[in-house]
C-alpha cells in the first residue's frame, strides 16, 4: 500500500513537471500573456495561448477557455440547486435564473476571463456549502476554496474584494460546521490560506507588482449606479425571433419591475422567518452578508483611493450571490401562515423571472460588443474589395480593428496588410469609407426593430455589430 502511495505522489509530481514544462514551452514566445493592463485578464490569456498553439487560431480556440469556465460554472450551479432545494419547483427556475441570466450568460462565450472568474468563485462556494463526511480530513476542507478563490481572482482582478470577503466568511462558515478541535485549527487555517498564496505568487504575482496606475477606468461612481446596470444589464434584451409581438410588448412592460418584485417577496420571506434558525436561513445570511460586505469593501476603496465602482460586467459577481440568496430564501421551510401565503409568490416570480431570461437567449451578438456582430462577413467583403482594387490603406474605426485583425489572422492572409486604428471622424479616405460605413463611423445605439416593419426598413446589416 505505501508503494502505491508513493507511485501516486510521484504520478503527480511528474503530472506537475509535465504541466510546468509545457507552460514554459509556450511562454517561449512573446510572453504578452504577463502584460499588466485591465484587458489583460491573465488565466484567460495563459489558456488561450494554450489553446491557439496547440489548435491554431480559430474562434473555437480563442473561446475555449471561456466555454471550460461556462462548465465549471454551470456544474457548480447544478450542485447548489441540489443543496439548497429538494423541491423541483425551487431547483428548475433557480438553475434556469444563474444560467441563463443575459449578463451572464454572454460572457459564457466571449473571449474575456469573466467566464472563469465567476466559475471559480461558484465552484468556492459549492465545495464549501456541499455535506461533507464527518471522518474527512479537515484540511481538504479548505484546499479546494482556497484554489479556487486565487484562481478565481487570476481570471480577473476585479474580482479582487469579493474574493476576500468570500475567503473570510467561507472558512469561518467551514470552521464552525466543522466543529474542529483546538490540535486542528492550525492545518485548517493553513489549508484556507497556503494553497491560494502558491497559486498568487506562481501566476499573477509579478502582473500585479507592476500594475500602472490608471487602468482601472471602467466603473461607476455610486453603488445605485452599480446595481441599477446590473438589473439593465441582466433585463436585456427579449429576443424578437423567439417572442411574438404582444410577448415582446409585454415582457418588455415588465422589465423594470422583475429584480425589484423578486427581491422584495424574497426579503418579506427572510424577515417573518428572522426568528428562527435553520441551514436554509444560515445560507442566506451568509450570501447577504457576502454582498453587502463586497459592495462596502469597494466603496471603501472608491472613498479613499479613488477606485471605482464595479459596474455591470465587473460587478457581474454580484448576480449568483443575489440568485443563490433568493433561491435559499424561497426554501426556506414555511412554519406561519404568512410565509405559507409569501413562499408562493416567491416562486411564482422565480418562474416569471425565469421565462423571461429564456426568451432574452441569442446567438448573435453580445450586449457590450452588439455593433460587431457582423465582422467576420465586413472582413470577407474588404479583403476582396482590396485584393479586386490592389488597395493597401485600410485605416478602420478603432472599435473595429482587433476583431479585423483577428480575422486577418486566422484566414492566413500575408498579402492583406494590418488594419490600422484612426480616431472617429473624416480621417479615413474617401475610398475605404464609400466601402462600407463600418470601416468609418461611429457605432449606431441599435434599439430592437419593429416586426412590423417592411425588411427594407430594418436597417442595413452592414453597420450592425459581437465579440
Amino acid at each position: 500500500m505505501q508503494s502505491l502511495d508513493l507511485l501516486k505522489r510521484s504520478d503527480r509530481i511528474l503530472i506537475a513537471l509535465g504541466v510546468c514544462a509545457f507552460a514554459l514551452a509556450i511562454s517561449r514566445a512573446e510572453p504578452s500573456h504577463w502584460a499588466p493592463a485591465s484587458n489583460n485578464h491573465l488565466l484567460n490569456s495563459l489558456l488561450m495561448r494554450a489553446f491557439t498553439t496547440i489548435f491554431g487560431i480559430s474562434n473555437l480556440s480563442v473561446r475555449a477557455p471561456a466555454l471550460i469556465g461556462a462548465a465549471i460554472y454551470i456544474a457548480a450551479c447544478f450542485g447548489l440547486c441540489r443543496i439548497l432545494s429538494h423541491r423541483a419547483l425551487i431547483r428548475i427556475p433557480l438553475f434556469i435564473c444563474l444560467i441563463f441570466n443575459p449578463l451572464v450568460f454572454d460572457f459564457f462565450v466571449a473571449a474575456r476571463g469573466y467566464s472563469l472568474a465567476i466559475a471559480f468563485l461558484t465552484l468556492a462556494l459549492f465545495l464549501t456549502l456541499r455535506p461533507r463526511p464527518p471522518a474527512n480530513r479537515h484540511w481538504t476542507a479548505g484546499l479546494g476554496p482556497s484554489l479556487c478563490l486565487a484562481l478565481s481572482f487570476t481570471a480577473n482582478f476585479s474580482f479582487a474584494i469579493v474574493n476576500v470577503i468570500a475567503g473570510v466568511l467561507l472558512f469561518a462558515w467551514t470552521y464552525r460546521q466543522r466543529n474542529a478541535p483546538r490540535a486542528k485549527r492550525g492545518p485548517l487555517l493553513l489549508a484556507w490560506i497556503v494553497p491560494g498564496v502558491v497559486v498568487l505568487i506562481l501566476l499573477p504575482s509579478w502582473t500585479v507588482s507592476q500594475w500602472p496606475a490608471g487602468q482601472l477606468w471602467y466603473g461607476a461612481a455610486s453603488l445605485s449606479e452599480t446595481f441599477a446596470g446590473l438589473a439593465e444589464a441582466s433585463t436585456f434584451q427579449p429576443n424578437p425571433h423567439l417572442a411574438n409581438p404582444f410577448v415582446y410588448a409585454s415582457l418588455h412592460r415588465i422589465r423594470y419591475v422583475l429584480v425589484p418584485l423578486v427581491c422584495l417577496l424574497a426579503l418579506a420571506c427572510v424577515t417573518i422567518n428572522a426568528p428562527r434558525r435553520n441551514r436554509s436561513m444560515r445560507i442566506v445570511y451568509l450570501l447577504v452578508a457576502m454582498g453587502c460586505l463586497t459592495a462596502a469593501g469597494h466603496y471603501l476603496a472608491f472613498k479613499l483611493f479613488g477606485v471605482l465602482l464595479p459596474k455591470e460586467r465587473s460587478a457581474i459577481f454580484f448576480v449568483p450571490i443575489a440568485t443563490l440568496a433568493i433561491g435559499a430564501a424561497a426554501a426556506i421551510p414555511a412554519f406561519s401562515a404568512l410565509q405559507k401565503n409569501v413562499r408562493p409568490l416567491l416562486i411564482a416570480a422565480m418562474f416569471l423571472v425565469a421565462g423571461y431570461y429564456l426568451f432574452c437567449f441569442r446567438l448573435t451578438y453580445f450586449r457590450d460588443w452588439q455593433y460587431l456582430s457582423d465582422v467576420d462577413k465586413v472582413y470577407s467583403v474588404v479583403n476582396r474589395y482590396i485584393h479586386l482594387n490592389r488597395g493597401r490603406d485600410i485605416p478602420a474605426n478603432w472599435r473595429y480593428v482587433s476583431s479585423l485583425n483577428f480575422y486577418r489572422t486566422q484566414s492566413g492572409s500575408t498579402s492583406l496588410p494590418e488594419f490600422v486604428a484612426v480616431k472617429d471622424g473624416p480621417a479615413l479616405s474617401q475610398r475605404t469609407a464609400r466601402l462600407c460605413p463600418l470601416l468609418s463611423i461611429r457605432p449606431p445605439i441599435r434599439r430592437p426593430p419593429k416586426l412590423d416593419a417592411p425588411l427594407s426598413q430594418r436597417g442595413n446589416r452592414c453597420g450592425r455589430g459581437g465579440d
